[in-house]
C-alpha cells in the first residue's frame, strides 16, 4: 500500500479528550499505521476542522477524513455528502457494521444498514446491498461476497406487505446482473448463517445456495431490525465485536465515530477508513 494521509480533526493536541491521540498511538504502532500519515487540524472548533478537512480531501491533500469522536453523527454526514457528494452511481448514504471474531476461524459477517437509512425504500436497500459488497471486497479483499436479504419470511413461508417490501430490492438487485452472489428469495436470519438450518427451510439446493454455505453480507430491512441486531450479536457473552459503523455510497471515504468510541475502537476505524482510502486510490487511478 502507498502513502495515505488521513484526515483527523479531532486530533487536537490541546484537547483535555486524549482518546484520538491514544488511538494514533495505537494505530501507528501497527503495521500498517507505518505508511499512513494522520492530519490534525488546528482550528477554533472540531466543526471548523471538519470542514477543513473535508476541503483538504476535496483537493486530495488527504486521502480520507474520520471523525465523530466529538461531532454528531448528522454532522459529520450532512457535511460529507455537501462536500464529496455521493459516489458514481450510488443516491444513498449508507452504513455497515463488520462483525468481526476474536476467533480467528470465524470469518467476517457485514450487518447493512444499522446506522443511517431508518425505512429504506427497496431501491434503497440495493443500494445498500451493493455499497456494501464493495466495502468487504476493500475490507476483505479475495473473500466472495454472499449477499442475503433478511425478512420474518424465508422462501415465501409468510405473507405480508413488509415481505414483498423485500421481494421487491431482491428483484431490483437481480435485474442488474451482479457479479455476486445473492440469495434469490428472502431469509430469516438464522437461515442465512446456518447451512444446516437453510436445507430445512429453502427450496434452493443448487450449489453455492444458503443450505450449502452461509451469507456473509446481511441486509436488514430496516434501521431498527440492523441496529438491534448488531448489538446483540456482539453482546458481552459473544466472540464476536463491532467494527464500524462504515460509511458507503460517499464519492470519497468519510468515516463516523461513535462519541462514545474508546481508543482501542479509533484505531480500529482509523485502519478501516484507511483500506478503504487505498482501494478508492487504486479505483481512481484505474479510470
Amino acid at each position: 500500500m502507498s502513502q495515505i494521509s488521513i484526515g483527523l480533526p479531532e486530533l487536537d493536541v490541546s484537547s483535555a479528550d486524549t482518546r484520538m491521540r491514544d488511538a494514533v498511538s495505537l494505530f501507528s504502532a501497527t503495521e500498517r499505521g507505518s505508511q499512513v500519515q494522520c492530519r490534525a487540524y488546528d482550528a477554533s472548533s472540531p466543526l471548523d476542522g471538519y470542514a477543513q478537512a473535508l476541503k483538504d480531501l476535496q483537493s486530495g491533500t488527504v486521502d480520507c477524513v474520520l471523525a465523530g469522536s466529538i461531532l454528531s453523527s448528522r454532522d459529520v454526514i450532512r457535511g460529507a455528502i455537501k462536500s464529496v457528494g455521493l459516489a458514481e452511481g450510488s443516491s444513498t448514504v449508507s452504513s455497515s457494521m463488520v462483525m468481526r471474531s476474536d476467533d480467528t476461524q470465524c470469518a467476517d459477517v457485514y450487518f447493512a444498514d444499522p446506522a443511517v437509512n431508518p425505512s429504506p425504500t427497496p431501491g434503497q436497500l440495493v443500494d445498500i446491498a451493493f455499497a456494501t459488497v464493495e466495502t468487504m471486497r476493500a475490507l476483505n479483499p479475495g473473500v466472495e461476497p454472499r449477499v442475503a436479504f433478511l425478512s420474518f419470511s424465508t422462501y415465501g413461508s409468510a405473507s405480508h406487505a413488509l415481505v414483498d417490501h423485500v421481494r421487491e430490492a431482491i428483484g431490483l438487485t437481480l435485474e442488474r446482473s451482479p457479479t455476486f452472489f445473492v440469495a434469490d428469495q428472502e431469509v430469516q436470519f438464522d437461515a442465512a448463517l446456518n447451512p444446516a438450518i437453510a436445507a430445512t427451510k429453502i427450496t434452493d439446493s443448487s450449489p453455492g445456495s444458503l443450505a450449502e454455505s452461509p451469507a456473509n453480507i446481511l441486509i436488514f430491512p430496516d434501521l431498527n431490525a440492523g441496529n438491534i441486531a448488531y448489538k446483540a450479536f456482539a453482546g458481552p457473552h459473544s466472540s464476536y465485536r463491532a467494527v464500524g459503523p462504515v460509511l458507503q455510497g460517499l464519492a470519497r471515504p468519510v468515516n463516523d465515530l461513535s462519541r462514545g468510541s474508546t481508543p482501542q475502537e479509533i484505531a480500529q476505524m482509523i485502519d478501516v477508513t484507511v483500506q478503504l482510502a487505498a482501494m478508492n486510490n487504486q479505483s481512481t487511478a484505474g479510470r
